[in-house]
C-alpha cells in the first residue's frame, strides 16, 4: 500500500459499462450472455452509479451483469506497484436488499461476496494486469 496520499492515483472507473438484466425466470446459460457482451447483443451502456428505481419494479428478482473492458498499461511485470479496485456506497442506501457480486478478472474469479462486506479495496493480482493475459 502506498506510503502517503502522494503515492495514490485515483482513476475514474465509471464510465463505459455495459449492463444486462437477466429476470429470475430467464434461463439463459453464462456463456451466452457473456459471449452477447462481445457483440453488445441484449447488453446496454451505461455509467456508474447504475441505480435502479427499485419502487416500481414487481416481485421478480433479477441478476444483474456488468461489463467493462480496458486496456491497462503502465505497469510492467516488475513493477511493485499495487492495483486496487475500491467501490464507493451510493448516496441512495436501499437496507431491503443484499446485493452479492462475483468479479472476475481475466476468467479469474476475484471477488464473491455482498457488495456490504467490502471495508477494504481489492487487490488486483498483477499478473491478470498484463496483456499476455488478457481474455
Amino acid at each position: 500500500m502506498a506510503e502517503n496520499s502522494k503515492d495514490l492515483t485515483n482513476i475514474d472507473f465509471d464510465n463505459d459499462w455495459k449492463c444486462y438484466c437477466q429476470e429470475s425466470n430467464n434461463k439463459t446459460n453464462e456463456k451466452t450472455i457473456l459471449s452477447n457482451a462481445a457483440t453488445d447483443q441484449g447488453w446496454s451502456s451505461i455509467e456508474l452509479p447504475h441505480i435502479i428505481n427499485t419502487s416500481q419494479s414487481t416481485n421478480n428478482s433479477y441478476k444483474w451483469w456488468y461489463c467493462k473492458q480496458f486496456d491497462w498499461t503502465s505497469i510492467d511485470q516488475q513493477s511493485k506497484e499495487q492495483i486496487y479496485l475500491n467501490f464507493e456506497s451510493s448516496d441512495i442506501q436501499d437496507n431491503e436488499f443484499e446485493i452479492s457480486a462475483t468479479i472476475w478478472l481475466n476468467n479469474t474469479e476475484i471477488f464473491s461476496d455482498s457488495i456490504s462486506s467490502l471495508k477494504h479495496p481489492i487487490e488486483l493480482p498483477s499478473e491478470l494486469l498484463h496483456s499476455e493475459n488478457k481474455h
